[in-house]
């Protein structure tokens, strides 16, 4: 994505609605979609072969736990051969390969990050919370990827579905939820852990260059953006933000990654 201005904020109807301001980004690359269980698995799988299973289970997506600091049951099944594979929940639903990942925290998004820097030698990491918003919305301060309004069938919300309980969807639904850039589901679908702290005010003010975040504090907040398939269209307004806890694991958040050029 090229480097420039763009329209940040300015969503009076978006929740915690902040001014308008213009915010400099510079260039980066962004994957496409979201990564995947089937993504996932295969970090995971690297792991265990490296001889480096503990730090699997650690990432794997789990339960959340029932007790603070806890580590709950985990999600994923294993194979003979000490793999791991997708079985169904506790409420029996098979998760799909190509789904988002979710029910992981947001280190284990970072660890994959770092795992996948190695394996393509190039430096992916979390986007910033900047970056999410330029790829989803442009330059020109539109409220969704697609322009200002929103109908049920552009993207993967709440109102999509006729179940009350719907499942996650995969990159190959929803084709009208993709940005200026191409850039898919970034409005629903998954929400994405970035690699910015949250704050309630924006950070930046109008004109400002928006620099890479660097490791987040300990315990800080992260931001967190988009919307997902079982959250209200609200949230599916591209400058709607939120915070994330360092031990939150949801079944509505997974990530995406970039690198700087």
């Amino acid at each position: 994505m090229s480097r420039g201005w763009f329209t940040c904020a300015g969503d009076a109807a978006g929740i915690r609605s902040q001014p308008s301001r213009l915010l400099w980004v510079d260039d980066f690359v962004v994957q496409r979609h979201s990564v995947s269980h089937g993504d996932f698995i295969v970090f995971l799988e690297d792991l265990v072969a490296q001889g480096r299973e503990e730090e699997a289970l650690e990432h794997v997506p789990r339960q959340v736990a029932g007790s603070f600091g806890g580590r709950g049951p985990m999600i994923y099944g294993r194979t003979p051969d000490n793999g791991f594979c997708l079985v169904p929940d506790n409420d029996g639903d098979l998760w799909g390969e190509g789904w988002p990942v979710m029910m992981i925290r947001a280190s284990g998004a970072e660890a994959y990050a770092r795992w996948f820097a190695e394996r393509t030698g190039r430096p992916w990491r979390l986007l910033s919370e900047w970056e999410y918003e330029k790829a989803a919305r442009g330059v020109d301060g539109r409220f969704f990827p697609w322009g200002d309004i929103i109908d049920p069938s552009w993207c993967a919300h709440r109102e999509s579905f006729e179940t009350l309980a719907p499942l996650p969807v995969t990159k190959e639904l929803f084709e009208g939820d993709v940005s200026p850039y191409g850039v898919r589901s970034m409005a629903g679908g998954m929400r994405c852990f970035t690699g910015s702290v949250y704050t309630v005010a924006i950070a930046g003010s109008d004109g400002d260059r928006m620099l890479v975040p660097g490791p987040l504090p300990e315990g800080a907040s992260r931001t967190v953006r988009g919307g997902a398939f079982n959250l209200a269209s609200q949230f599916c307004r591209v400058a709607f933000r939120n915070g994330s806890e360092p031990g939150d694991r949801f079944e509505y958040t997974g990530f995406r990654l970039a690198f700087s050029i």
